[in-house]
């Protein structure tokens, strides 16, 4: 019989880091056969030549890892998993920033050949306390690490001692039992990621909200390969109510990419590797609280670009 292939879950809201400690863990895999389950892999930032094929919604990798698409149907993607031959040794979910990972926690119980690892919530050490503070916001973050086995506080170079002692004192108050990590960049051990916890986090099984409900998207894309210096004019201070900003512009030729990161009203443009996949131009995702995501403000910036003339 053929052992449980074991399950972790990775979660954090939206700019805590997941895609960074996903990338991490599949670096660092020291041999291990991980497949990462994602929302969207196109958003990893997986090196070039780690990537050795891609075929459908699955990336193979050289070091013997598997990255996969969730699309809309996550048991549908774990029975392609629990198929591949040969089987990986681990299984790591990324969940999206505003999922609810106790209930993606609960199909490795439902599904007998997987056996439930940890669940582990990273929090931003910049930007957790005053989103806790924000009602609308307060409740999802505080189930995502009333859930957790292993809490990571993130960025914590960016902080003072003092503060990061009150920010982990927060973090136990929402959550008795989980282990509790400051770390940089995300940079957390594999070990520790993929061990089973010694003891579990009791799961609330109370009916929780709709995230629909709660939050808006936008999306932006463009065949044209504009300045680098133009697309940071375009996004500098963006609208107050925007929480998360992710994109990436290709130049014509392909020789360059630069990734674009926002969370809050502090975009960043960073320069990286050109996906094997990607075509020259722009594409931008956006998410807010709903009400708060003034697309108007957003689509006038892009309109405006689309207008400058390409150097």
């Amino acid at each position: 019989m053929t052992a449980a292939l074991p399950m972790t879950v990775i979660a954090g809201y939206l700019g805590a880091g997941k895609t960074t400690l996903v990338n991490h863990l599949l670096r660092n895999a020291e041999g291990r056969r991980i497949c990462v389950l994602v929302n969207d892999f196109g958003e990893i930032a997986i090196d070039a030549e780690l990537i050795e094929a891609r075929e459908g919604d699955s990336l193979t990798l050289a070091n013997g890892c598997v990255c996969c698409s969730i699309g809309g149907d996550l048991f549908r993607a774990l029975s392609r998993v629990l198929d591949r031959v040969p089987r990986p040794d681990h299984l790591v979910i990324e969940a999206s920033g505003v999922a609810e990972p106790a209930r993606i926690a609960e199909v490795a119980r439902a599904e007998p050949e997987l056996s439930p690892g940890a669940i582990v919530v990273l929090c931003d050490a910049e930007t957790l306390a005053e989103r806790l503070a924000e009602p609308l916001l307060a409740r999802t973050l505080g189930e995502q690490i009333a859930a957790a086995d292993l809490l990571l506080l993130n960025k914590c170079d960016s902080v003072p001692p003092e503060p990061l002692e009150a920010l982990e004192g927060l973090l136990r108050q929402l959550n008795e039992t989980a282990a509790i990590k400051r770390v940089t960049f995300a940079a957390a051990s594999v070990e520790e990621l993929l061990a089973e916890p010694a003891r579990h986090t009791p799961r609330d099984q109370s009916a929780t909200q709709s995230h629909e409900a709660l939050y808006e998207r936008w999306s932006w894309e463009s065949g044209r390969a504009h300045p680098v210096d133009k697309v940071e004019e375009a996004l500098a201070a963006l609208p107050d109510g925007l929480l998360r900003l992710k994109g990436l512009l290709v130049s014509d030729d392909r020789a360059s990419a630069w990734e674009i990161q926002s969370t809050g009203s502090r975009p960043t443009v960073t320069r990286r590797r050109v996906p094997p996949s990607a075509s020259p131009g722009l594409r931008l995702v956006a998410i807010a609280l709903r009400g708060k995501l003034q697309r108007d403000v957003l689509d006038r910036r892009l309109a405006g670009l689309e207008q400058e003339e390409l150097v």
